[in-house]
């Protein structure tokens, strides 16, 4: 063997024998019966006594759906709507940015308050419930419980630039002869 090997067989070998010496310990039943330690005294007196809150009672009356219609029935059906009068939703937050019309294909482009875009077909539905029902070449028409609003492409204009001079009033002196430049012909 190699000067190297030796030891490290060495050191396998007392290993092994390690391993063995603890798996007939173990065999041997040494540690299987637990050793609890001995019980400490009781813990002193808790001196503030917890305030406990009993919730308010409910009447019978209040609870009396759900025992008509227990939650898991399969006869059960949702609770009916509130009826609420509600305010038309606003569309000052919308902006028509766009109109696509290709044979059938009819889109309006949107740009929402929150920067979003928003693409719609004709005859679909906004969010708030506005139906887009009509689309045309430079505007969009919605409708909300018969009421309709028109919403029209921004038509960008140019800045006001100053206008120029007009050419009459310049002076422009045809007849004195041109005089030849310093140094030339």
């Amino acid at each position: 063997m190699t000067a190297w090997r030796q030891p490290l067989v060495q050191l396998l070998a007392g290993l092994a024998l390690l391993l063995a010496g603890l798996w007939a310990w173990l065999a041997t039943g040494i540690g299987s019966q637990p050793e609890w330690p001995a019980a400490s005294a009781a813990p002193a007196q808790v001196a503030a006594v917890a305030v406990v809150e009993v919730p308010a009672t409910v009447s019978l009356g209040e609870v009396a759906n759900t025992w008509q219609t227990p939650l898991f029935s399969t006869t059960r059906e949702p609770d009916r709507p509130v009826q609420m009068t509600r305010a038309t939703p606003d569309l000052s937050g919308l902006r028509l940015t766009g109109v696509v019309i290709d044979g059938p294909l009819r889109r309006a482009l949107f740009k929402q308050a929150d920067g979003h875009d928003l693409s719609l077909r004709e005859g679909g539905q906004l969010a708030n419930g506005w139906r887009l029902q009509r689309i045309e070449a430079q505007a969009v028409v919605l409708e909300l419980d018969g009421q309709v609003r028109r919403l029209q492409l921004p038509s960008p204009r140019l800045p006001n630039m100053p206008v120029p001079a007009p050419a009459s009033s310049i002076l422009l002196n045809r007849s004195a002869p041109s005089s030849p430049a310093p140094g030339g012909h």
